[in-house]
This record gives C-alpha cells, structure tokens and sequence, in this order.
C-alpha cells in the first residue's frame, strides 16, 4: 500500500516561502530545523503528510553528503520540488527486494531519522530510485498531527507520459492509471493521487502539489519565470 507522505520544496528563502505559503493556505509551519547538514528547513503538518520546504545555508558543509549534493544542484539552478516520498506499508524491504528483481534501480533501503523541533527525531527507512521520481519510506511509528488542511496530490510534468507510465508502473506496482485527459494520466493511492501531464513549459518533473481544507485546493506550483506560485479554487460540495 502506497500513500503520499510528504513533499519537499527547494527555495532560496525559506522565510519569504513560508510566509507566503502560510499567508495563502493558513498552514502552520514549525520553527527552523536542520533537515540534513548544510539545509535549512521548515516544516507544515497535514494530519499524516506534510509540507518541506528547504534552502541551502551552509554551501560546504551540504556537499558534505550526497543527499546534500544532490539538493544544492537542484536549488542552484531553479526553485521548486526537490523530492516526493510515498509511504509504504507492508514492508519496504521485501518491496524493493522484489523491485530489484525486476530490474529497478532501487538505492537502498537503509535507515535514517528525521529532525523535529523539540530536539527529537523521528526514525525511518528510505530507499529511492533517482531524485526526479519518488522515493520510498516507512517509518518505525506511526504519527499525525492536529490540521485542517490535507496533503492532497503531486503532478508531474512528463516530456513523454506513456514512458513515464511504464516506468512508474514498473516501480512502484501500480495498477493502469486513469486517463483525464490528452496524454495525462492520474493514480489515486492509498491516501493522495499522482498526475502525469504532458511537459508544456518549465523543466520535467514535480511540477506542482496540491492541498486542501474543508473549503478550497491550494495548488503550489512553479515556474522559471515568476518562481512559486499558488492557485486557490473552491472545493465543489456534494449533495
């Protein structure tokens, strides 16, 4: 069972981030946390997923690893969604196990443990594939946190989706996706949704995710020229 965990968002200033975000949506975000050394971070909880958003403060002590590396190439070039993590349930060691058999390139899985802001840490096993497709993680507890808002979904822009079907498909064991549209393509998890849409400007990849409260969608999203942008809309009420 895979569900939407979290995503991350790489900014240049995460106070100017945050209070943007926090302006729009009403999310509430924690103090600053190192998220990994060398990254500044703040964090909004959505009942059981949640928002990162992370900026570089230390250039040298971030190439110290290779997670850090891999963020400091992508923030230097542009803002936007660094990383999407699904949950798995089930056991992520036999999943990826199985995986590799099949021939995906899976990293890992190994353990690591996750900054909070009282000085504790939450422990976790990860694995991933490469960081333009999302990786997988299971925790040792279970956690929730008290918000009106909900961890809705992720697009991603595809250069080719069917290619990009396949690959997901293969990855993670998903069924055929629903067609929405003119080669796009949409899963429903286990909690949240991943849409595939055809690349029209900007870069491949994590193009956008959405949340939600009892009343609008909120659709973070980004683009090259005008960097992040949110788009709100009412939610249609069922009768």
């Amino acid at each position: 069972m895979l569900r939407l965990d979290h995503v991350t968002v790489a900014v240049r200033d995460v106070d100017a981030a945050v209070e943007q975000i926090s302006g729009t949506t009403g999310a509430r975000f924690t103090a600053p946390v190192e998220a990994f050394p060398g990254a500044r971070a703040q964090v909004a909880y959505f009942g059981a997923g949640f928002l990162e958003v992370i900026a570089a403060a230390d250039s040298d002590k971030l190439r110290t690893t290779q997670l850090g590396r891999a963020f400091a190439e992508f923030a230097e070039s542009r803002e936007g969604i660094f990383g999407v993590a699904l949950d798995i349930t089930g056991g992520m060691a036999a999943f990826v196990e199985e995986a590799k058999k099949r021939g995906v390139a899976y990293v890992g899985p190994w353990r690591q443990q996750a900054p909070l802001e009282d000085g504790s840490f939450i422990p976790f096993g990860t694995a991933f594939i490469r960081h333009d497709m999302p990786w997988l993680i299971e925790y040792e507890r279970s956690r929730t946190w008290d918000s009106p808002l909900s961890l809705c979904g992720v697009d991603v822009a595809a250069a080719d989706p069917l290619v990009q079907v396949r690959q997901y498909r293969q990855a993670y064991r998903l069924p055929e996706p629903a067609s929405i549209g003119a080669s796009a393509y949409e899963w429903e998890l286990a909690r949240g949704m991943i849409r595939l849409l055809p690349q029209e400007k900007g870069p491949a990849g994590f193009a956008a995710v959405t949340i939600a409260d009892a009343e609008r969608e909120y659709r973070i999203g980004f683009t090259p020229e005008a960097g992040m942008e949110i788009a709100v809309s009412a939610l249609e009420r069922t009768r």
